[in-house]
């Protein structure tokens, strides 16, 4: 999860620093997407928010953690492998985004 959140907050990175509404749109996004992550209630069985829940990478890892902590077994070890491939892996191209969008970001804030 904390791989996930900083190869987001990189890709944020370069409109945050130009643009101040990022942040407020952040926080009116959380707000809603709070309530897709089924950590506390148990994700529905059909429906159109069960298919949403379905493709959301954080609830098998939450879920997974929290087994792990209390159980000593993993839920779903696979998709959060998987998760954290992929955060890794766009967490490197988006350091080199932000690598190549910085001095253009330096010379637009008139520093």
């Amino acid at each position: 999860c904390i791989l996930f959140g900083f190869a987001l907050s990189i890709l944020l990175l370069p409109a945050s620093a130009l643009y101040s509404d990022v942040q407020q749109a952040l926080i009116m996004l959380f707000s809603v997407a709070i309530y897709l992550t089924p950590v506390v209630y148990p994700p529905p069985k059909t429906g159109m928010f069960a298919d949403l829940i379905t493709y959301n990478p954080l609830p098998a890892t939450i879920s997974s953690a929290r087994d792990w902590l209390f159980t000593g077994s993993y839920s779903s070890l696979d998709s959060v492998l998987t998760l954290s491939l992929c955060s890794i892996c766009f967490i490197c191209i988006t350091l080199a985004g932000v690598r190549i969008a910085m001095p253009h970001l330096v010379a637009r804030m008139g520093m």
